[in-house]
């Protein structure tokens, strides 16, 4: 390839080889883009290539080259390709649902990470209730052309089911079933529009995430002109869906539409004399993904610079562990320079990194006031006896996760909350058991699988009469 055809935008250089027509076009995008121009793109390469868009396959290529390589001001592009997404028609040979619910369907965009485990906790709770035949496991892989192609989807698959057996062996109530699974629970991986008809339930679970990529689009009008729809979040930022007849929120309900529901935490709390160890530090958790360690440093204000700084003076040994940065220098960049000077050994950032390996050692897990997500996070840390500082906050996850009873004022009484439980090692532990107590309650597969069927129940119903 020589220096002009670098230089040519995307879809005309495709042209210029005589890759002709969609969905050829489509299994060359990305393979080639790397080599003609890796980077940032430019509107001359997103705009003709949305334009030209005919196919499934070609609109989940374009929407994997614009999460790969589009810049947040290209967000009308990726909102164009969510639309033609949302648009697609399918094959629908099975339009009648049934009176009761009896099969559900769960679609997600997203394949892994804890927006899957989010999707098995619903999973599993569905399974435990006896009157569900079976629950459709849809991964739409909408985002990521990989999903799309036969060579990887069979591995993909295996992946996901052993994920959700890994997971769900967390609740006692579902390990004797888990040998019916091949019965009663499918995994199906980039649906074609003729196999989606056979794969919907009496009522579909879709799940939506604060971020364009994380939410599932494909099919999604088709879907609910045929099926109750019910949206499901991957953020309690999020208070309505799109397509659907009712959307379940972590925080206050405020519409006709909405239904309370907190979904089941699949993990195994650590027993209370498992805590009482001694301690040579201090460490103080803090987990957020992607940029939100760097959002987080940087909305602080000197008032918590300075709570920080007592915290660190008051105890000698405190450490703060920053988790889950995807960009540690620029997080680092954040701090004061005077607080940078003084502390640096005692604020460490780290980037993707086990959290079996961070609760072993931590203290207390200090949120961020005002930041959405790290919900799965604070439950793993409650689980590991390590008590959850955050405030009350109905767009936050981890406080919609945690009794309003256990929450506290703010990041500086956070800071001052770490001191006492230091001088006061009962009161920690006191903390704990009560947060622990509370949290049970989400672990309880039964009790949560029985308010989800009654929730979908009401939707069904509600679909019905509308319907007559």
């Amino acid at each position: 390839m020589d220096s002009q055809d670098k230089k040519m935008p995307l879809f005309h250089y495709l042209k210029s080889r005589e890759v002709a027509g969609m969905p050829a076009i489509s299994s060359a995008l990305i393979r080639e883009k790397s080599a003609i121009n890796p980077g940032v793109m430019r509107d001359d390469e997103i705009w003709p290539l949305i334009n030209f868009i005919c196919t499934i396959d070609d609109a989940v290529a374009v929407a994997t080259l614009l999460r790969r390589y589009a810049e947040r001001k290209h967000i009308s592009a990726f909102n164009q390709v969510a639309q033609q997404l949302e648009e697609a028609p399918f094959i629908n040979e099975q339009i009648l649902y049934g009176e009761s619910v009896k099969v559900v369907s769960l679609i997600s965009a997203v394949t892994d990470g804890p927006h899957v485990m989010l999707v098995n906790a619903y999973a599993a709770a569905l399974l435990v209730q006896p009157v569900i035949n079976k629950v459709h496991l849809i991964f739409t892989g909408e985002w990521e052309w990989s999903q799309w192609s036969k060579v990887n989807q069979d591995k993909t698959v295996v992946r996901l089911r052993d994920g959700f057996i890994k997971q769900a062996s967390h609740f006692s109530v579902i390990r004797p079933l888990i040998s019916e699974l091949d019965a009663r629970l499918s995994i199906t991986l980039a649906p074609r529009s003729e196999d989606l008809s056979h794969l919907l339930g009496d009522v579909v679970i879709r799940f939506e995430g604060p971020a364009i990529f994380k939410t599932t689009h494909l099919y999604s009008k088709a879907i609910h002109q045929v099926r109750p729809v019910v949206t499901a979040t991957f953020s309690s930022r999020i208070t309505s869906g799109k397509n659907s007849d009712a959307t379940l929120v972590r925080g206050q309900v405020s519409s006709g539409c909405q239904f309370r529901y907190v979904p089941p935490a699949a993990i195994s709390m650590t027993p209370i004399p498992a805590m009482l160890r001694e301690r040579d530090e201090y460490i103080v958790a803090t987990v957020y993904s992607q940029e939100r360690i760097r959002i987080g440093l940087e909305k602080m204000s000197n008032k918590d610079w300075d709570a920080i700084t007592r915290l660190f003076q008051s105890v000698p040994t405190a450490k703060w562990l920053l988790v889950g940065a995807n960009d540690i220098q620029a997080a680092r960049k954040t701090i004061p320079k005077h607080i940078e000077e003084k502390f640096h050994a005692r604020i460490q950032i780290l980037g993707h990194s086990s959290l079996d390996e961070v609760y072993s050692k931590a203290f207390a897990f200090l949120s961020f006031p005002g930041m959405f997500g790290g919900g799965g996070a604070a439950a793993i840390a409650i689980a590991y006896g390590v008590p959850v500082l955050v405030n009350s906050d109905p767009r936050s996850d981890i406080s919609n996760a945690i009794d309003n009873s256990l929450h506290v004022a703010g990041f500086l009484d956070s800071c001052t909350k770490l001191r006492e439980w230091v001088a006061d090692p009962s009161s920690w532990l006191q903390f704990v058991a009560k947060q622990q107590n509370h949290f049970a309650d989400r672990m309880d597969l039964v009790s949560k699988g029985q308010e989800l069927l009654r929730i979908l129940t009401v939707v069904l119903n509600k679909r019905q009469i509308t319907e007559l």
